[in-house]
This record gives structure tokens, C-alpha cells and sequence, in this order.
């Protein structure tokens, strides 16, 4: 993976290195692999990273990877396999019927979507929808994080009680 210049008509980034409180405008982010390298004018960032792929325009807008801290890892909703929205207290026992649907494709999805929607850190808050292979869902659902490249940090759910 090489160099990439990612330009923006305003770049947002940390307000405290920054005398212009976090904005630069007709900025650039240099990136290098999989890190951030360097960030300033795209004037400057153009003469120094001359080599690099460029990405953008005066016209984008550069901010930070947003982070999902609620999230189940569920690509599809409970809507889109059958069951309406509800209040919470109604809704829930209808999860317990929802269809099972393949793990890791699942995940993979949902991770998919929240990258194209900017986010690149989540919390997963696991919820089986195979409780007789929560351990394999588990597997699955890592694997899925792993391969889409999104930060996750994944909280097991644990039940101790009959939740009904």
C-alpha cells in the first residue's frame, strides 16, 4: 500500500496542535499505509509528497474516523427479516424469533456500511441470534472485523438469568 494524499477543500484534525482551532482550509492528510504521516496545506503536502496518490478535491470535506459505540453487528435489521419496529419492551421478545442468518456475512455487512458511512472504530455489543452456537458466531463475527480492516472492540453478552 503506498502513499496517499487525501485532499480536502477543509481538513479537520486535532484542535490542540493547531493555532487555527482544528481547521485547515485547502488542507491535506498525508497517509502511509495504514497510518497517518503528516497533515498541513495542500500546497505544502503537494511538494512534499509528490508521489503520492491523490484522493479528493477543494470540493470534499476531510474529518476523523467516526465511532459507533452501540452497535450489535447486525447488517441486516430486524425489519428487513420480518419483524416491525416496536418500543423496546414489545420488540424484544420478537428477536428471539428472528430468522438465523449467516454469522460472518452478516457482520461483514454491517461493517461495510458503517465504513462507507465514515465510522471506522465500533463497539460491538454482541447479541447471538444462534444461541445453540454463540461460541461459532463469535468466531465468525471476529473473523468478519478482521477482514473488513474496521477497529472493533467486541463485549461478549452474557446472560446469568431467564430474561423472560
Amino acid at each position: 500500500m503506498g502513499e496517499k494524499l487525501v485532499r480536502g477543500g477543509h481538513v479537520v484534525t486535532d484542535a490542540s496542535k493547531l493555532p487555527r482551532g482544528g481547521l485547515i482550509e485547502n488542507g491535506a492528510v498525508a497517509v502511509e499505509g495504514d497510518r497517518i504521516a503528516d497533515v498541513g496545506t495542500y500546497a505544502e503536502m503537494k511538494v512534499k509528497y509528490a508521489q503520492a496518490e491523490e484522493i479528493g478535491s477543494d470540493r470534499h470535506v476531510v474529518i476523523p474516523g467516526l465511532v459507533n459505540t452501540h452497535h450489535h453487528g447486525w447488517g441486516l435489521t430486524s425489519f428487513q427479516l420480518g419483524f416491525a419496529d416496536d418500543y423496546l419492551e414489545a420488540w424484544i421478545p420478537d428477536i428471539w424469533q428472528l430468522r438465523i442468518v449467516d454469522a460472518y456475512l452478516d457482520t461483514l455487512w454491517a461493517d461495510l456500511r458503517n465504513i462507507r458511512s465514515g465510522v471506522t472504530t465500533l463497539l460491538h455489543a454482541a447479541y447471538g441470534r444462534d444461541w445453540s452456537n454463540y461460541v461459532g458466531e463469535t468466531r465468525a463475527k471476529l473473523r468478519a472485523h478482521e477482514d473488513s480492516g474496521i477497529r472493533a472492540a467486541y463485549a461478549v453478552h452474557v446472560l446469568n438469568q431467564n430474561t423472560f
